[in-house]
């Protein structure tokens, strides 16, 4: 699933543009396939190719807000803990501006799935001024991740991609 591109293309895409291309063919490969299927393409990715899909999962299921991420965390195709694995991911770029983010997210995940139907107790008005936050401070870190993973593909260019000849 590595793309095939021309050094000096790939040389010049910017950050964003290199991390969507190269996650491009893991996107198509899953869209709308059983989970016979998905498992298969799971167990053939790179490293950094599952790394990228578990950032990829996070961005996209962010973009409405962190409930909505939310919401999805039990559909994930994750086995184990789905923060740790991409708590994982970040570590596996570098990143060390997304991991203190991850963590308040966590903590907030939990308060979110026990609060309930008590939706006027402290512990709620808690919750949800930490995803407050956590939506207004998403938005700003992820160029800095986004940097971290395009730093990482340059320099690893073969989890990712194979050069024109």
């Amino acid at each position: 699933m590595l793309i095939t591109i021309r050094r000096q293309v790939f040389e010049s895409l910017d950050a964003a543009t290199l991390v969507e291309e190269c996650f491009e063919p893991v996107h198509e490969r899953l869209r709308g396939v059983d989970m016979g299927v998905r498992q298969q393409t799971y167990e053939q990715l790179t490293s950094g190719q599952w790394a990228l899909l578990l950032y990829e999962l996070l961005y996209e299921h962010t973009q409405r807000g962190i409930v909505e991420f939310y919401r999805r965390v039990p559909y994930l195709p994750v086995k184990t803990d789905i923060w740790a694995a991409i708590k994982s991911a970040m570590g596996y770029f570098g990143d060390e501006a997304m991991p203190p983010l991850l963590a308040e997210m966590e903590a907030t995940y939990q308060g979110y799935t026990t609060i309930g139907r008590d939706e006027h107790s402290d512990e709620a008005a808690k919750v949800r001024r930490s995803i407050e936050y956590i939506d207004s401070i998403f938005p700003k870190i992820v160029p800095a991740t986004l940097k971290q993973i395009a730093v990482y593909i340059r320099s690893h260019p073969g989890e990712f991609v194979q050069f024109e000849a």
